[in-house]
């Protein structure tokens, strides 16, 4: 193969691929499904299956993805993320930090919305039983975390969580919250 240097315009020539050993070249690439295969076996050493935890990957013209959807109850997202997201490879421009386009792998770990609708369901009967007043808040503690909760008409709520901030208006709303709560910590 013969390629030609900008600077110099000159024909520079270049060992054949074949010429260079396998070793030689490390690879520093795999592609999505590599990585999820890669993904499912850590999990696997953890114990968790694939009837446990589905590992998908999904491959595009700019980039990839894997999307880890945990399944069952009691896996706590926080393990499964510090597994999975050792495969994201997301490249920031080095002056403004936005993310730069093609060839980015985004990870993605997240609760599957059936198991999400099973854990919010015991918190349904609370948030229909409650009051409806302006100011005043209820307190739960979910996997020790402290969340307020009011209710300030039939189908509009507040939910405050740890953090102190407002962060669900609809009572579906607020059972997401709070059944992702429980399912983050394992602790359902």
């Amino acid at each position: 193969m013969t390629i030609v240097n900008d600077n110099t315009s000159t024909p520079t020539s270049l060992p054949a691929a074949s010429t260079v050993p396998a070793s030689a070249a490390p690879r520093t690439w795999t592609s999505a499904a590599e990585d999820a295969v890669s993904i499912r076996a850590a999990l696997k050493a953890k114990g968790w299956n694939a009837r446990k935890i589905s590992v998908r990957s999904e491959s595009y013209s700019m980039g990839s993805s894997i999307t880890v959807t945990i399944l069952a109850a009691g896996i706590p997202r926080a393990t499964v993320k510090e597994i999975a997201e050792r495969f994201s490879r997301v490249r920031y421009c080095e002056v403004t930090g936005e993310i730069l386009s093609g060839g980015n792998r985004y990870v993605r770990v997240t609760f599957d919305q059936d198991l999400i609708q099973a854990a919010g369901a015991e918190f349904r009967p609370w948030l229909e039983a409650m009051e409806i007043t302006d100011n005043s808040l209820a307190s739960i503690t979910v996997a020790g975390r402290e969340y307020h909760v009011g209710r300030r008409s039939k189908w509009e709520y507040r939910c405050f969580g740890p953090e102190g901030h407002e962060n669900a208006h609809g009572d579906s709303d607020v059972a997401y919250t709070l059944a992702v709560a429980k399912l983050e910590a394992g602790s359902v």
